[in-house]
């Protein structure tokens, strides 16, 4: 399933209600982080991997996380589930499943041309000339590749532009867009279903119960 919360009315309260549901390993990535936005999402995404795994697998269990070579996160204490975060201005996701996954979401925003140059094939170029919404096709053609990457776990290694729909396991991967911004997600078992908490029930449904 996928958890999702649009985090553009969080400010410092949300930080502070949220550090005593932390792991000291998500409180010192909060620590070394540097500007609010990015402190909000970092407690969003861990709250709602815990919503996630109390939701699915009724576990209330601190999860401990650690990244593959090239930073593919996986549980640690937890075994037999797969999660992944994704954070933009206006929304926070975390994916969590018994099969390898990833997500990736993004704002819609202006894109450069010299980017689309950089991560496009001629073909996924001129697709993006031609369309109504430059931008908007171009985050949707990103959030793909950007999910598959973190899916296969070869990070930014791979050349943006070698990886198109005919790729190997593309066809696993979904695609949502909402008016301010674009996730994608993979998952071989189709469509993931949604859920929305609202942010007083990340800390009254599950960590009450902790």
């Amino acid at each position: 399933m996928i958890y999702i919360i649009e985090n553009e009315s969080l400010n410092e309260n949300f930080i502070e209600k949220a550090k005593p549901y932390l792991s000291k390993q998500r409180t010192d990535k909060l620590m070394q982080l540097k500007s609010l936005k990015d402190k909000i999402n970092c407690c969003v995404a861990f709250m709602l991997l815990r919503y996630g795994l109390y939701y699915e697998y009724s576990t209330v269990e601190m999860p401990l996380f650690d990244f593959e070579k090239r930073e593919k996160p996986y549980l640690t204490n937890i075994s037999g589930i797969s999660f992944n975060f994704s954070h933009c201005k206006t929304a926070a996701a975390c994916i969590v499943s018994k099969e390898n996954t990833a997500i990736d979401i993004m704002d819609i925003r202006k894109i450069k041309s010299s980017v689309v140059r950089r991560c496009c094939s001629e073909e996924e170029e001129m697709r993006i000339s031609t369309s109504t919404d430059l931008d908007r096709e171009f985050i949707r053609l990103w959030t793909r590749k950007e999910c598959y990457v973190k899916y296969t776990g070869i990070g930014l290694l791979q050349d943006f532009s070698e990886i198109t729909e005919n790729t190997p396991g593309m066809n696993n991967i979904h695609t949502i867009e909402k008016k301010h911004y674009i996730m994608s997600y993979y998952s071989s078992y189709g469509d993931c279903e949604i859920i929305r908490p609202d942010v007083d029930s990340l800390f009254d449904y599950i960590y009450k119960k902790s």
